[in-house]
């Protein structure tokens, strides 16, 4: 789920970018629930990747 939201959301699908409403729509889940997953999975990938340039 976190995966597709981010991938629509940013547009690395189709080469367009999907609203939180849209991402919601496809999910089942409110625009707000995208929102908030896609901003959890972004900060995920922000403290990965600060994680591998650490060490």
């Amino acid at each position: 789920r976190a995966r597709y939201a981010v991938e629509a959301r940013f547009g690395l699908l189709d080469g367009e970018r999907k609203s939180f409403r849209e991402v919601g729509e496809h999910l089942g889940v409110t625009a707000e629930a995208a929102r908030r997953l896609v901003s959890r999975a972004v900060a995920s990938l922000k403290d990965d990747a600060a994680r591998v340039l650490v060490s």
